[in-house]
């Protein structure tokens, strides 16, 4: 049984089974902010957890790129609400998307349709055409990067 010490939020397969991505908002830790899940994966093994976000940034829904090297995931902060590419050692970049306040976000199995909630609607649509055809290489390198 996998037991990471906190609170487990959403959580998703990698595509090959043997890895699990999730957000966690972790138990006290002296000046962190307790309400701000992270992002992790963990091998089913349960060996190998890893902390992939590291900023203050609220994450949700991540997805696994169709290989199961890369995370796709929304971050929300104060000042805006992101999506995110990670790769497996937390090295980050973020995505320029046309629709606003993306709360949610979820691609189809093989990568290519991406849905995506916003306040007040939900667009499917071609990962390609909303995110650019070489989305998990490439965009904005994330804070720290």
């Amino acid at each position: 049984m996998l037991s990471p010490n906190g609170f487990i939020g959403e959580l998703v397969w990698s595509p090959t089974g043997d890895k699990l991505a999730f957000t966690m908002t972790q138990h006290v830790l002296e000046g962190e902010d307790l309400r701000v899940p992270k992002l992790y994966t963990i091998n089913v093994n349960g060996s190998d957890l890893t902390m992939i976000t590291k900023e203050t940034e609220y994450v949700v829904t991540p997805n696994f790129s169709p290989d199961g090297r890369k995370l796709l995931y929304a971050e929300w902060s104060k000042r805006s609400e992101d999506l995110r590419v990670s790769g497996l050692d937390g090295q980050c970049h973020g995505l320029e998307i046309l629709v606003k306040y993306p709360s949610r976000v979820k691609l189809s199995p093989d990568g290519n349709l991406i849905a995506i909630k916003t306040p007040s609607s939900m667009l499917v649509a071609e990962s390609r055409d909303v995110l650019s055809a070489e989305f998990w290489e490439s965009g904005t390198p994330c804070n720290g990067d």
